[in-house]
């Protein structure tokens, strides 16, 4: 199966606290190995939160808590190769979102 979001994929989260989180939605959490991964939420447990992956089909051996959690996506853009346009569109769209402040840093690394 294909990842839910392809490479050179930007991706928007907000941090909600752990009683509105809801299955099906998409976390960003720091899985067993180190790194951040965007996953489904499945079921909550005794120990936080079931995660699937949807490239796979397999439930992550770490759950979801409070502590590895990064983000519910709440945006994705897809990004085009570099030097196939400038970024001005997507930074106006960023800045005229609640997701504004991304828009802000996304100036702030590219200048």
């Amino acid at each position: 199966m294909l990842p839910l979001y392809e490479s050179r994929t930007l991706l928007v989260t907000e941090l909600k606290p752990v009683a509105d989180w809801r299955p099906g939605e998409t976390v960003v959490f720091v899985c067993d190995h180190g790194w951040p991964v965007a996953h489904l939420l499945y079921a909550k447990t005794v120990d936080g939160w079931r995660s699937v992956s949807v490239a796979s089909g397999e439930f992550d051996a770490t759950s979801v808590t409070p502590s590895n959690y990064r983000g519910t996506v709440v945006k994705a853009y897809e990004l085009l190769p570099i030097g196939a346009r400038s970024n001005d569109d997507l930074l106006i769209e960023l800045r005229s979102t609640r997701e504004g402040a991304a828009g802000n840093y996304l100036t702030a690394v590219s200048q």
